[in-house]
């Protein structure tokens, strides 16, 4: 669900047997995110990662797809009720089931009933790779929608869940990334969005950004801290490799392109844009011609990633190396480079890291809820078997204590 790439499809397949599930290329092609993953990939690499796929993990964590920076992970498993409840009336079948496309991200909404999709976190008894049936409970009749979209908002977002559908279910075809980049420079020409023949930045930054804004709490990467489209946009038209096979930037770059107008050289815009770039200078948007500052991940997605380390059973301490890893990003391990590449998302990261007192205190109460759920008393000497600590009566009988106390109060 969360792109993850699963493997071992061939000995699933063998185990079968028959039918149209012992087809490693079914499988893939109809059950898995594949088709969409490597929409704007080349030959070769699509059937590299498909034979990874049916092949063996020997070792090591599962396969993932190369995400770049600024593609957001998957915070937990994405449903609309109202496909829930057509499912449980639907016969001969009558069972829910989870949509592959509900959980890419360029899909907010539900293309059939037009509202946006609800989500559920990732179960916090086990790895968020762990298969889970949707529940009956997801199917509340008051269930309607998540928070209301305006109508342009939605017009957009469906639109990109649409094309996010066709490319799941290989529906149209695509060029080769390079091609296609070439296409997108030639309606930026057409559409007069160049200067003395090349890319005029200031006139990109303010086209897109008046298109895009409807869309930008949903994908919040999209502006950088200066309100102007930040680093990958740039990087994406020049045809950069890390950004270049991404089908969320790919669908984002053609739904601004068939809505861009051209901007007047006598535009106000483009005196506002100075005057920002002014105040702001280094912070890594296009109009800045600054990319070696990339705060592309927002405080919100940190903040999210913190919430499922925070959520995993045994418990597991948040620290830089592992919000890196669960935002993709190794470099984001090293806080000197982080403060300068990433100075936003650095300060976020470091507001997240929990200290191994605080860890200590959120373990401790843990363990003295999983004690009282399991009938027996929370004593000083259990708490401190389980937390594994000989040195720390006086803390945990104070937490104790304060525990029974909120207990009492509430």
């Amino acid at each position: 669900m969360s792109l993850d790439v699963p493997d071992s499809i061939g000995d699933f397949c063998s185990a079968i047997g028959a039918g149209a599930l012992s087809d490693t290329n079914f499988v893939i092609q109809n059950l898995t995110p594949f088709n969409y993953m490597v929409a704007y990939t080349a030959g070769a690499e699509r059937k590299a990662l498909f034979d990874r796929m049916v092949s063996r993990r020997v070792r090591g964590k599962p396969l993932q797809v190369r995400r770049g920076i600024v593609v957001p992970r998957v915070s937990g498993l994405r449903y609309c009720a109202s496909c829930f409840r057509e499912d449980q009336k639907s016969r001969p079948i009558g069972e829910l089931f989870w949509r592959r496309s509900h959980h890419l991200p360029t899909v907010i909404v539900c293309t059939r009933h037009r509202i946006p999709l609800l989500e559920i976190g990732w179960a916090v008894t086990g790895s968020r790779t762990n298969f889970a049936h949707p529940s009956i409970g997801l199917i509340d009749a008051r269930i309607v929608s998540a928070a209301p979209i305006d109508d342009t908002a939605m017009s957009m977002l469906h639109e990109l869940a649409v094309k996010s559908e066709l490319l799941l279910n290989c529906q149209f075809e695509v060029e080769s990334p390079a091609v296609t980049i070439e296409s997108y420079r030639a309606e930026i020409r057409r559409i007069g969005l160049t200067k003395a023949g090349r890319l005029d930045l200031a006139a990109v930054a303010i086209s897109f950004k008046e298109v895009m804004i409807p869309v930008l709490k949903f994908f919040p990467f999209l502006l950088a801290s200066d309100g102007y489209p930040s680093w990958w946009l740039q990087v994406f038209l020049a045809g950069g490799s890390r950004v270049i096979k991404q089908p969320l930037l790919h669908l984002l770059v053609e739904q601004w392109l068939t809505r861009a107008s051209s901007v007047r050289d006598d535009d106000g815009r483009r005196d506002i844009l100075r005057v920002t770039r002014a105040k702001n200078p280094g912070r890594g948007s296009v109009a800045g011609c600054q990319p070696e500052i990339r705060d592309a991940i927002s405080a919100s997605q940190v903040a999210k990633a913190a919430h499922r380390i925070r959520s995993k059973v045994p418990l597991t301490r948040v620290t830089r190396m592992k919000l890196a890893g669960e935002l993709g990003i190794l470099t984001f391990s090293s806080h000197s480079r982080a403060e300068r590449v990433w100075p936003l998302t650095s300060q976020a990261i470091l507001g997240e890291v929990e200290t191994f007192e605080v860890f200590f205190q959120r373990r401790l109460k843990y363990e003295i809820e999983k004690l009282t759920a399991e009938g027996r008393e929370p004593r000083v000497h259990l708490v401190l078997k389980r937390l594994g600590h000989r040195n720390r009566h006086a803390d945990v009988a104070q937490g104790i204590a304060a525990w029974k106390a909120q207990s009492r109060s509430s």
